[in-house]
């Protein structure tokens, strides 16, 4: 039994080709993992900046 394949369809086009789809795979998949780095590097920053802000209140307060 052989499927035929009408030309010109979808699936002949490049950007549904199983190369591509991992390459844009691998790409989204970066891309994620760069955005969640960068999430984790901002909240980690903003809680030593509203650390550091609460200190020096303390500190100023304290005396």
């Amino acid at each position: 039994m052989c499927l035929s394949r009408r030309e010109g369809s979808l699936l002949d086009s490049p950007f549904y080709s199983p190369i591509f789809l991992v390459k844009e795979t691998q790409n989204i998949m970066v891309f994620i993992l760069l955005v969640l780095l960068l999430e984790r590097i901002m909240n980690t920053y903003l809680y030593l900046y509203t650390l550091g802000l609460y200190c020096t209140n303390h500190f100023f307060v304290s005396f």
